[in-house]
């Protein structure tokens, strides 16, 4: 045994698929091993156990139903590497120990996701045993999606029973169940049961031959769904009073049975409507001896071509199995109609025409075959056999199509599985399919179809397709298949485009899949086995398309679309994978629908497009169930342009139907123009808006959650449904959880569906789990819900769905509601315990949960209005600190109130608080030292020991060791302060003693103080005159006073200086006086005032003041500017004088003088007090002269200033005269000098520019003049007389002026040159090329224009025209010729003339005839 594991892929929290387990046995000791690791695995495990042909002996026999939400599969005819399989029962053998009472058991069983148990012979056993489970009341249980028996044998036992509770399929088909006898239980020999509503049960193609024990039934059947189908069986029966029972019990419900053999009529309910075609015999006609076959010689059994033809079966939505018990693979409809049974005969009435050959037409095409079958009216069947292999892609069959096959126009099946080597899958996921014929048109091609039904096509009509691979990589093909008319079409086992099975890795892309539309009726797409399974992918638009009104009863089942055949990778379609717009009555069932990148899974559209099923459908994920990024819609489902009243899921269904995740935007989306009656329930739709936050995952309208609004009338998509709000999720003591809430809309009975999810991202609901549903009738506007759900050991985040049943509206998903869940509150600590009054204690407490880590806040409280709050740590402990308020023994209280996450709990604690000490401190006397007299403010403090947060009450003394006290009457937050007056001097020992209360203990403390005289200020009032000068008196005016004021007027003497030798003293009287002093040296003096007490009862003080002694002052003066005013450039002489303005010396120094503007005299000295200079300035203006004496060290600086005028010179005229311009005249293009002379009227020589030019748009040259002359050089381009005119402007002191002088410019000369004639000689009668070269004789430049004429006679000429440089012409008559080149000159250029000898000879002599 090997087994392999691949482990899924989980989208955000939500876990999709699991690990999945492969097991490859060919032993019965391996065989028992994968069974036990099958037991033993984790929940929600694939468990894929795959045996090899053998036969097995297994007396334990063997048991799987450990856990739950395992796909289970056990199948047989495996090969050796377990990748492909051919089922047939017989070879893979189960032998048990007997049927015995204690013989072997096979049994499965569990709540298990799914059960699947396929090509395997089970004997001699006494039970086989399949019982999906019943989940019971408060368990959370999986849905589980299938249950299907198929090909299998079971021979010699006592009892079958396989039985489903809540799976979505049920499928028993393809059995032998015989030699099964019956057991003494009571029991039926074969127990067939489901006990679900929501998918038709089918038990179809066995073949049953049962004993019974005393009065049992042989096959007992029972059903909870509506119509469970009961088809194509053979029942045979020996020694049974009751073949086949259906036991009438409340919940079941009547069998449609059609087209069965059986002994006697069913026993119980009878059969329901619509029950037609058995037979009833006791002879089933079997080959006898063992072989259960039919037998085909006489006398023939009755069940040969008695069952369904394909058009019954379509219409009845059934889809056949492919092949019968023992194969080969497609052989199961062998004739125009179904052998009943487990084993399809050989006889066959069905026309068949073969293809032989890949050829677009001829002989043994399918061109051919179909125009054939077109031909012969009534059922045909086309089969295969061209020469070919499948294993390699390239040997493959392929019919390549150069036009569209014909139309088919009546039934007409092709069968792709009946080329050899073909086979139809047989896996549940993915595809072993191996398609052998492909269908492709022409390299380069385009066509609109290949195979098409046309809208004509009369109603009887039919095309069963099978088998074939469409490919579209040679060319641009809109269909595949267009089935525009006729009814009741199969479309099975193939594939679309995209990535196929097998070699058919890339079928390249087709505009459309598949395409229904126009009359077309009742066309099944797929079918509920593997074997039925289409592909779809890489579609441009659609992988299915379904149009028209007139078109429906449509069944769309089990296909990939959008998905490769391997069932886990892409195929992307660029559209939709199913748009449907107008179509009714479409049944949209089991199919992968993934990667529809631009737009959504499934669309709907249209008013008519009305009463679709859609049901058991994965959207967004692989055929495992795992979504990637490149498996992801656009949206999963959209409906819009009033399409409605439809069930996504089942508006009665109890297990999730649909899974739609993965999606860019909605999950479901009903645009604001869907219609109404859109049931969508129960299904699992979670993880979509991916990109877009703004999308849910069911969304009704605009993108967005719908508000409710009061009485539910609004309109809109599902008629603006409100939905339900959840309000509490409580823990019954039983585990469960009772949830509870309302919902507020129209009177009438609603569905509630409660849903649990990990997570709420974004605050959108998912709706991953259905775990409760609960009917409810609202009569008055709200109604509430309350109903037990599956509990959860961590709580989970819960959301509703409403739906009503009268019209199947359902609501968008409520707003998310956090479940909590239960936990337990711990005081452990309260610290210190007693503690005392005021002080804090330490309390820790704790909330647990089975359910992970509360969070939040717990409130500790003592019973006496004193709390604190814990807030939680991340292991949900925490503390807080209370304070001892009141003495005695306390309970203490943590509440924790519960969380979103968690429920509330309390515990309770005893504590004991105690009296607490006091320390009481002097903390402040101030001022200290204090004065004789002065109150000073004794602060005291009365505290508790460190921590302790109680404020001490009570009254504090306060003395100072002589009398004197004060009292403090009342603490203010253990503070207080008192005023006490000493009134002696020296060191105090101040004393406050604090005299306590009943919550504190009393205390004192002490502290010393010193009083010391009283302060006095000295302030020196005034030093006039300030400033003063040098030798000057100034009188100090100075006061002493005592800063208290409290011992009268201070007496003693104030002592004044200057801080440079001068002083005088001062005798106070009442407090104050004045004395004269005067300083010997400028500059700022510093006033020092100092009183000395005549007593102990002052202090000394002193005060200081500033005061300026100045130097005398100087007056300068400016006497005279002159010239005033003058020139710019031209000097003028500055005179100044100094002179001290108190009548002393003359001042001596240095005198500066500047205009303002640049132009200065530095540092002139005084000579007898005056100074002089020239200054000169540059620029023009009102000019302000400033004269500056630095002054002495006996003289301060003084300055002047004076106004003077500078103005501009006058300019000076001028005449300027052309004084040559040669050569003149000049050439075209020759240089010519303009000489020019200017002069001053003051006789003085200009400097400048001179600028000439030769008239209006003339040439122009400019000069430089120097020393009154220049020139400039100008060249002619213009054949006349030119005005020249020469100016000098004006500038630097000078007027400007022009001259005017006429110049002459004449033609200028040309000469021919190379002058040559090609070829040279030449023949009379040649063409020859005459060329030349036009030169321009210096001192001329320049470009000619015009022509030359080239001429030999007045008939032999040619002409060029410049610039080009040849021409030719023919020269008719021999000899030597002499060329003349004239050229003609222009309006600049002179002409010239120039020949040249040229010898012609004659043709004659030219063509060696000489």
């Amino acid at each position: 045994m090997y087994r392999s594991l691949s482990v899924a892929f989980a989208i955000c929290c939500y876990s999709m698929a699991a690990e999945s387990a492969v097991y490859c046995v060919d032993s019965a000791a391996e065989i028992q091993s994968a069974f036990a690791s099958a037991n033993s695995d984790v929940n929600g495990t694939v468990q894929d156990i795959r045996v090899r042909p053998g036969t097995y002996s297994l007396p334990a026999g063997l048991s799987f139903g450990s856990g739950e939400d395992k796909e289970f599969s056990l199948t047989g005819g495996w090969n050796a590497a377990c990748s492909a399989r051919t089922i047939n029962a017989a070879d893979t053998v189960f032998n048990g120990s007997g049927a015995q009472s204690n013989g072997s058991n096979f049994s499965f069983t569990g709540n298990q996701r799914s059960f699947r148990i396929e090509g395997i012979r089970f004997q001699n056993f006494r039970q086989v045993f399949l019982f999906e489970s019943i989940c019971q009341f408060g368990q959370s249980c999986p849905d589980t999606d299938f249950v299907r028996v198929r090909y299998n044998e079971f021979l010699t036992g006592l009892n079958v029973l396989i039985a489903a509770n809540d799976a979505q399929i049920y499928n028993v088909s393809n059995n032998l169940m015989a030699g099964i006898q019956g057991s003494s239980l009571g029991d039926s020999t074969v127990d067939l049961s489901y006990a679900n509503a929501d998918a038709r049960p089918e038990v179809a193609f066995n073949t049953f031959s049962l004993s019974c024990n005393g009065s049992d039934p042989a096959l007992s059947l029972y059903s909870e769904r509506s119509s469970p189908l009961f088809a194509q069986n053979v029942v045979a029966t020996s020694g049974c009073a009751t073949a086949i029972a259906v036991p009438s019990l409340s919940d079941a419900k009547a069998w449609l049975f059609r087209e069965n053999l059986y002994p006697a009529l069913p026993q119980g309910l009878l059969p329901g409507a619509g029950s037609a075609g058995n037979i009833i015999s006791t002879n089933p006609g079997f080959v006898g001896g063992g072989d259960f076959r039919l037998r085909e010689t006489a006398p023939v059994s009755a069940a040969i071509n008695a069952g369904f033809n394909s058009i019954e079966a379509s219409q009845l939505n059934f889809s056949a199995p492919a092949q019968d018990m023992d194969g080969p693979p497609g052989g199961r409809l062998i004739g125009t109609r179904y052998d009943m049974g487990a084993y399809e005969s050989s006889i066959n009435d069905l026309p068949v025409l073969t293809v032989t050959n890949e050829n677009d037409s001829g002989a043994g095409s399918l061109r051919a075959a179909i125009t054939s079958a077109n031909a012969t009216p009534g059922p045909q069947k086309i089969v295969f056999d061209i020469t070919g292999s499948c294993s390699v892609l390239a040997n493959v069959p392929l019919v390549q199509l150069l036009a569209p096959l014909p139309d088919i126009v009546d039934t007409l099946e092709i069968d792709g599985y009946s080329q050899p080597g073909a086979s139809p899958n047989t896996q549940t996921l993915g595809s072993d399919a191996v398609l052998c014929v492909a269908m492709s048109h022409a390299f380069g091609s385009t066509m609109s179809h290949y195979l098409q039904v046309p809208a004509n096509a009369p109603a009887s009509a039919s095309l069963t397709l099978r088998g074939i691979a469409f490919n579209a990589i040679a060319g641009s093909a809109t269909s595949a298949v267009r089935l525009r008319g006729g009814s009741d079409h199969i479309v099975q086992g193939n594939a679309f485009g995209g990535a196929g099975p097998g070699v058919h890795a890339n079928l390249g892309t087709f505009g459309f899949g598949l395409r229904i539309e126009d009359n077309a009726q009742d066309a099944t797409v797929g079918g509920p086995e593997p074997e039925h399974r289409n592909t779809f992918g890489g579609q441009s638009t659609s992988g299915i398309t379904l149009f028209d009104s007139t078109s429906g009863g449509h069944t769309i089942q089990n296909n990939y679309i959008g998905v490769a055949a391997s069932g886990l990778a892409a195929s992307p379609i660029t559209g939709n994978g199913i748009f449907a717009s107008a179509s009714p009555d479409v049944r949209i069932l089991d199919n992968v629908i993934a990667a529809a990148q631009n737009s959504a899974g499934l669309s709907i559209t249209g008013a008519t497009a009305t009463g679709y099923e859609i049901a058991r459908n994965r959207f967004g994920t692989a055929a495992s169930g795992v979504p990637t990024p490149a498996l992801r819609n656009a949206s999963g489902i959209v409906i819009g342009s009033g399409s409605g009243n439809h069930q996504i899921g089942g508006i009665l269904n109890s297990a999730a139907s649909n899974t739609i995740t993965n999606s860019e935007g909605p999950g479901v989306h009903l645009l604001p123009t869907a219609g109404a009656g859109i049931a969508i329930r129960p299904n699992r739709i979670f993880a979509n808006g991916l990109t877009n936050t703004l999308a849910q995952n069911i969304e009704l309208g605009d993108l967005g959650p719908l508000d409710n609004d009061p009485g539910d009338a609004d309109g809109g998509p599902n008629n603006g449904q409100n939905k339900p709000v959840i309000n509490a999720s409580t823990i019954n003591p039983d585990g469960t959880r009772q949830v509870s809430g309302s919902l507020a809309t129209q009177n009438g009975q609603y569905i509630i569906d409660i849903y649990r999810s990990p997570d709420c991202p974004n605050g959108r609901a998912n709706l991953l789990n259905l775990v409760g549903t609960q009917f409810v009738t609202n009569l008055a506007g709200v109604v509430g819900f309350n109903l037990a759900v599956p509990g959860t050991a961590t709580g989970g985040v819960l959301s509703a769905v409403a739906t009503r049943v009268s019209n199947g509206d359902t609501s968008e998903a409520s707003l998310c509601f956090l479940e909590p869940s239960a936990s337990t509150t711990t005081i452990t600590a309260d610290t210190p315990d007693p503690s005392v009054f005021g002080q804090p204690y330490q309390v820790t407490a704790q909330t647990t949960s089975p359910s992970g880590t509360p969070s939040g806040e717990i409130t500790i409280s003592d019973g006496s209005g004193v709390q604190c709050v814990i807030t939680l740590s991340a292991s949900g402990s925490g503390s807080c600190q209370m304070l001892s308020t009141s003495l005695g023994n306390k309970t203490l209280t943590a509440i924790y109130p519960g969380s979103l996450f968690h429920l509330p709990s309390s515990d309770t604690e005893p504590h004991q608080i105690n009296p607490v000490s006091t320390l009481l401190t002097i903390t402040s006397d101030q001022p200290d030292p204090s004065e004789v007299g002065q109150p000073y403010d004794v602060q005291v403090q009365v505290r508790t020991p460190n921590g302790n947060l109680a404020v001490p009450q009570g009254t504090v003394t306060v003395s100072d060791g002589t009398g004197q006290t004060c009292q403090i009457a009342s603490l203010s937050g253990g503070n207080g302060s008192c005023a006490l007056t000493s009134t002696t001097a020296g060191n105090k020992t101040l004393s406050a003693t604090f005299s306590g209360s009943p919550n504190f203990l009393s205390s004192n403390d002490t502290e010393s103080h010193l009083v010391v005289p009283s302060s006095t200020t000295t302030t020196i009032l005034s030093d006039a005159p300030d400033p003063s000068l040098v030798g000057q008196n100034y009188t100090v005016v100075v006061t002493v006073a005592s800063n208290l004021g409290l011992v009268g007027a201070p007496t003693g003497t104030v002592g004044v200086s200057d801080g440079s030798g001068a002083s005088c003293n001062i005798v106070l009287s009442t407090g104050g006086g004045f004395c004269q002093m005067s300083s010997s040296t400028p500059g700022q003096k510093t006033l020092t005032a100092v009183y000395e007490p005549s007593s102990q009862a002052f202090a000394s003080s002193q005060d200081t003041e500033t005061h300026t002694v100045s130097l005398p002052p100087t007056i300068t003066t400016i006497t005279s500017d002159l010239p005033d005013p003058s020139e710019v450039n031209q000097p003028y002489t500055v005179m100044v004088q100094v002179q001290p303005s108190d009548g002393g010396a003359t001042p001596t120094g240095t005198v500066s003088i500047d205009d303002g503007s640049g132009a200065s005299c530095n540092n002139l000295a005084l000579t007898n007090g005056t100074a002089s200079c020239q200054l000169t300035s540059t620029s023009a203006g009102q000019k302000t002269l400033t004269a500056t004496y630095s002054g002495n060290a006996s003289y301060a600086p003084s300055s002047d200033t004076e106004p003077h005028t500078v103005i501009n010179p006058v300019a000076i005229n001028t005449t300027t005269n052309i004084t040559g311009n040669a050569p003149n005249p000049s050439r075209v293009g020759e240089p010519y000098t303009v000489s020019i002379a200017v002069t001053a009227a003051n006789g003085s020589t200009p400097n400048g520019v001179i600028q000439v030019n030769a008239g209006a748009g003339g040439p122009s040259c400019n000069g430089v003049v120097t020393n009154g002359v220049g020139s400039c050089q100008l060249t002619g381009v213009l054949v006349g007389d030119a005005l020249l005119t020469a100016c000098f402007p004006a500038g630097n002191g000078f007027n400007g002026s022009c001259d005017s002088e006429v110049h002459s410019v004449i033609k200028a000369d040309t000469e021919l040159g190379a002058l040559s004639v090609s070829p040279s000689p030449s023949n009379a009668g040649q063409a020859v090329t005459a060329s030349m070269n036009l030169a321009v004789t210096a001192p001329g430049a320049g470009t000619p224009s015009g022509t030359v004429l080239v001429s030999a006679s007045a008939n032999e000429s040619c002409s060029i025209t410049l610039p080009a440089t040849s021409c030719q012409l023919t020269l008719t008559q021999s000899g030597m010729r002499n060329i003349s080149f004239s050229y003609q000159g222009d309006a600049s250029f002179n002409p010239s003339t120039r020949s040249v000898s040229h010898q012609v000879n004659d043709g004659l002599f030219a063509n060696g005839f000489e």
